[in-house]
């Protein structure tokens, strides 16, 4: 549900983002993860609230 994206640019940096519904549209949400933890579980520190509603594949 968190999806990765790279800058042409600059190879080494990474955006996070997710696809978020607004009415009847997806928005492409970035958001700010703790890439502190390890293992399968991310934690998303900003760019989600609590009750909005991701799309996932």
């Amino acid at each position: 549900m968190i999806y990765e994206e790279k800058d042409a640019m600059h190879p080494d940096k990474v955006s996070y983002f997710v696809w978020k519904m607004e009415g009847d549209h997806l928005v492409k949400q970035y958001v700010l993860l703790d890439d502190t933890l390890t293992g399968n579980g991310k934690v998303v520190l900003f760019g989600i609230e609590s009750g909005d509603v991701l799309a996932r594949e």
